[in-house]
């Protein structure tokens, strides 16, 4: 029933007649060969109905808004919409109900960290930094005008991949672009020189940045193997971990920044390079997803 009730409702939901979408509900059980009587019974029951309300307002007062909304050992997943990502969330509840062997290492997580399973607990660092007080908790939020119009520091860049390219490359030639200069070479330089190297508390992935944009950490280093390697010399790309692989290109010189849902943006003033890459359907993810890092690796073949 549950099969037939998503994949018709659109036309049950339409009016806001109970009796009618109740037509369509008893047609869907005759149908399926149901007790047709017994289930116009059921439907009716108070004892039903109590049962729908209270299990609806449980849901209310766990902040579920839509479906699917997953829970991992009472912890709300809904960021972990990708496989990867829901494996780490299960990782972490496995982890917290292992008992930890004296000495042992942290399980590694393809981000290197515990990021992503800190994202979705409160009370952590990244739960605070990435939570909306607004309640900006849908991404087609982003759609609205209301939304596109705020001055958000720091957050609403949108553009396309070849609005960004244009961008970059334009910082990747000396701030000149078509004839005309848009920022000096003081100003570039400030942009190409690490003024800060260390482990980023929120991301908890080591992490450089100069004025106004991210950088590879001086302990970054080329293409990822597996953690764990499925065999004895790893396979790039497979599971990489974020800790050790570049994500801006082999230059020191190179800057950009990663954007919501995976995309990936940066230049290379070495080599004169610009790079852009977003995507048509936004992942739950806030670090350069493993298609574009592959690009990345690939131009500098």
């Amino acid at each position: 029933m549950h099969d037939l009730l998503y994949k018709n409702q659109a036309v049950w939901s339409k009016g806001s007649d109970p009796a009618t979408a109740g037509q369509f509900f008893t047609a869907y059980a005759r149908s399926l060969g149901l007790d047709v009587e017994r289930f116009a019974k059921d439907s009716a029951s108070d004892e039903v109905k109590a049962r729908v309300i209270s299990d609806g307002e449980h849901g209310v007062s766990r902040g579920v808004k839509n479906t699917p909304t997953l829970f991992i050992n009472d912890r709300d997943v809904r960021t972990f919409f990708s496989p990867e990502r829901l494996h780490e969330a299960i990782d972490a509840a496995l982890a917290e109900t292992t008992p930890k062997a004296s000495g042992a290492d942290p399980k590694n997580r393809q981000s290197g960290s515990d990021f992503y399973a800190d994202l979705v607990t409160p009370g952590t660092l990244a739960r605070k930094t990435f939570t909306s007080p607004y309640g900006l908790h849908a991404i087609s939020k982003m759609n609205e005008h209301a939304i596109r119009a705020h001055p958000i520091v720091s957050f609403g860049g949108i553009g396309s991949a070849s609005a960004l390219a244009k961008f970059y490359s334009m910082l990747a030639n000396g701030g000149k672009f078509e004839g005309q200069t848009f920022f000096s070479e003081k100003t570039i330089a400030w942009m190409t020189t690490t003024i800060a190297d260390g482990m980023d508390s929120v991301f908890q992935i080591p992490t450089a940045l100069s004025a106004g944009f991210m950088k590879d950490s001086a302990t970054a280093q080329g293409a990822a193997v597996s953690s764990p390697p499925k065999q004895k010399k790893g396979q790039p790309g497979d599971r990489p971990s974020f800790v050790t692989r570049r994500i801006f290109g082999p230059s020191r010189a190179s800057f950009g920044h990663p954007g919501a849902g995976g995309s990936h943006a940066f230049c290379d003033p070495e080599n004169r390079i610009a790079f852009a890459y977003v995507m048509n359907q936004m992942e739950q993810s806030l670090l350069p997803n493993e298609k574009s890092l592959r690009l990345v690796e690939a131009i500098y073949l």
